[in-house]
């Protein structure tokens, strides 16, 4: 049986890793979002005023 000194690094790495990703998938998904809600606004703007 392992102690849990030896456990604990490979799971707090795993954490960091995992962690790090949903940082950048929430980045991207952000991004996209972003862009989305801009083109809306641009769109509705011309619309609004022609």
């Amino acid at each position: 049986m392992k102690s849990t000194l030896q456990q604990n690094p490979k799971k707090s790495y795993k954490q960091k890793y995992i962690n790090g990703n949903r940082l950048e998938n929430a980045k991207l998904l952000y991004e996209k979002a972003s862009s989305q809600s801009h083109k809306i606004y641009q769109y509705v703007k011309d619309k609004l005023t022609n």
